[in-house]
């Protein structure tokens, strides 16, 4: 049976749309890892990229996360950061106690060095010299440094560009249909969530995960989904942050956003070869809404019929797609087959191979009918799954809802 809160009223597909040297520090996990650069999305590595660089080598950045130790550290109790694969430790360039502003940092062999090689993760991110109480910057103080700048020690801990973020992915944003014109974000030139295009902030979303973040922006009140402009948004922000060899990625889709990337993926997916590792999807409208039947505007293109029908759901090319449905729907929920969460119902959101009556997220077999006298076998397009982070029969949340923080969270612990 469908639970339903009628005080939580949906329209079709209608969202709510999306430090100084006295901050205190949080504990740096000792567990290998990389460290990414958070506004950039590159990773720290030894110039020229040995597994075990001379003395002396220069700490740069390189848009290289991959899972590889050469570019793993890992954080000693007495505060050094000890690379991996040499076991060299990053030291100030000259062994200062103090250094001064400006001082690279580079690979040493010693690790026992006492105080003057303790760093510690700032509650802001960045990664501050006890002693000195300075912080690493990208040299020049750029956002996005190019290739290669080395990392110094600066006064200043807070702000985008000394922001670290331990480990290494990049968080591709796609957002779904509105109904009108929203403002992308505060300042934008003019009303659409196409100004959300390569931006690491689209009001459309309340809230992001921490890290490098990039949103595709599309005009979502008045295109249809499935051409030209929209495709080549996102095949253009893929091909931009997703390359082959670089730091991997992973999308984050809401409702339309989520049939968006299936379509780009299933067409283009092994063309490309874009460095992706899973997809989380929230309140995925991969299988259309009825809502769509009823309206006269571009929703007209998100029917069951026509998303089911726009490209092979089944091409996933090895990618997996983890799904997150909500079963809190409105009003209109009558007209949605199978439990919903306002706009979309779960043979959509959970990623089902054909349009029915449902109310369950997991597959396999399951009973249906008066009193569940009957029993039917479900299943999924390829690589498709049920993120399970609620129960079976599906979150506590509406369609914007879903697309909450917390849910968002579910894609930290999927690591195919």
């Amino acid at each position: 049976m469908k639970i339903k809160n009628i005080l939580k009223i949906s329209t079709l597909f209608s969202s709510v749309i999306l430090a100084a040297l006295s901050m205190p520090s949080q504990a740096a996990s000792n567990a290998p890892g990389t460290l990414m650069h958070a506004s950039s999305g590159k990773c720290l590595h030894p110039l020229g990229g040995s597994s075990n660089p001379n003395n002396g080598t220069k700490l740069v950045v390189w848009p290289d996360c991959s899972n590889d130790s050469r570019i793993k550290y890992k954080w000693l109790s007495n505060g050094a950061i000890q690379h991996v694969s040499s076991g060299k430790c990053l030291h100030p360039e000259g062994g200062s106690s103090n250094p001064t502003n400006g001082t690279r940092l580079v690979f040493w062999n010693s690790c026992s060095s006492g105080s003057r090689i303790a760093f510690e993760l700032t509650d802001s991110g960045s990664i501050r010299h006890k002693l000195s109480g300075r912080c690493v910057h990208p040299l020049g103080g750029a956002v996005n440094p190019a290739n290669e700048t080395p990392m110094v020690l600066w006064d200043g801990c807070t702000g985008d560009r000394v922001k670290f973020q331990p480990g290494g992915e990049r968080f591709i944003y796609i957002h779904g249909w509105t109904d009108d014109p929203r403002m992308a974000y505060s300042g934008a030139p003019a009303s659409g969530l196409q100004y959300c295009q390569g931006r690491d902030d689209c009001n459309y979303w309340d809230e992001t995960l921490d890290g490098f973040v990039r949103h595709v922006g599309w005009s979502s009140h008045t295109a249809d989904w499935r051409q030209g402009d929209t495709v080549g948004r996102t095949m253009n922000i893929l091909s931009q942050y997703c390359r082959d060899g670089e730091t991997p990625c992973v999308i984050i889709c809401h409702s339309t956003g989520c049939p968006i990337f299936g379509k780009v993926w299933a067409h283009y997916g092994d063309i490309f070869q874009w460095k992706i590792t899973r997809v989380l999807t929230l309140g995925s409208a991969e299988g259309g809404s009825e809502l769509g039947k009823y309206k006269n505007d571009n929703a007209k293109y998100i029917t069951p019929s026509v998303v089911r029908s726009a490209y092979d759901h089944n091409d996933t090319h090895g990618l997996p797609f983890y799904h997150v449905a909500g079963d809190d729907g409105g009003i209109q929920s009558f007209l949605i087959d199978g439990d919903d969460d306002g706009v979309v119902g779960f043979h959509s959101s959970c990623g089902y191979s054909k349009s029915f009556d449902t109310s369950h997220c997991e597959g396999g077999k399951e009973r249906y009918g008066f009193l569940n006298a009957y029993t039917r076998t479900v299943s999924r397009w390829t690589g498709h799954h049920r993120a399970k982070i609620c129960p079976n029969g599906g979150c506590d949340a509406d369609h914007s809802d879903i697309k909450d923080r917390q849910y968002q969270q579910a894609v930290l612990n999927l690591n195919p």
